[in-house]
């Protein structure tokens, strides 16, 4: 039997039963349109709950040095992290974190702050929002850039107001030795419920620098934290 004789007797039996043929090919097309859907709202479920782990830090290791601190060589470094970059194809991000007691030098007087020292992949990690300028770069950390990031409460509570870019603070270190850091960020503190319940205290404030600036500032070359996080795949 040739095609055509094959197309010609199909026609005559859809054309012969209408409301069969009719039914059938809506069958068949709420059949595909119900996988497609199946599989786009399958897809989507995955890339949200991917999200939503990340946000909770499911993908996410901290390391933290444990030892009792006599020997320095056992600290991490930098080229640490790059070791673990090069070495895990699983990582999506790795910062370093240490954190330094400083005081401020104000006009009338001195201000405690806390130094967070770390690398421009520390907002993977965390949930700062700036509401002035930036946080810290690429550039300011292989550079060894004299820069930071402040909260907005310290730029209100000196300044009175939030765009205090450009302005300089002066920190003393625990030598009393003074480095002078521009301000490039400004972050909202709006939501930080520790905040609101110590206002009108006055707490040391919170400073974000480059760790190889402050490194230098407090003359070592290592850092005792980490964090990375790991790139999630859900099957």
């Amino acid at each position: 039997m040739h095609f055509s004789e094959n197309f010609k007797q199909a026609y005559l039996s859809l054309t012969s039963n209408k409301l069969r043929s009719i039914l059938t090919m809506l069958g068949i097309i709420m059949g595909v349109f119900s996988v497609v859907a199946i599989m786009a709202i399958s897809n989507a479920t995955k890339v949200f709950m991917v999200s939503e782990f990340n946000k909770l830090g499911a993908n996410t290791i901290f390391a933290s040095y444990a030892g009792d601190g006599d020997n320095p060589a056992e600290f991490f470094t930098l080229e640490d992290l790059e070791n673990v970059t090069k070495g895990m194809s699983e990582v999506e991000s790795i910062t370093a974190i240490q954190n330094f007691s400083s005081t401020i030098r104000l006009d009338e007087g001195t201000r405690e702050a806390n130094i967070t020292a770390t690398t421009a992949q520390y907002t993977n990690f965390s949930v700062l929002k700036l509401v002035e300028g930036r946080f810290l770069t690429s550039s300011d950390i292989d550079g060894n850039r004299r820069v930071c990031i402040v909260p907005d409460t310290y730029a209100m509570e000196y300044y009175g107001k939030t765009d205090i870019l450009g302005e300089e603070i002066s920190l003393y270190n625990y030598w009393d030795e003074v480095m002078k850091f521009k301000v490039v960020g400004v972050v909202s503190t709006e939501g930080d419920m520790f905040s609101g319940m110590m206002a009108g205290l006055e707490l040391p404030v919170d400073i974000y620098a480059p760790i190889t600036t402050i490194e230098s500032f407090y003359y070592n070359d290592y850092f005792t934290r980490y964090k990375l996080q790991l790139k999630m795949v859900l099957t």
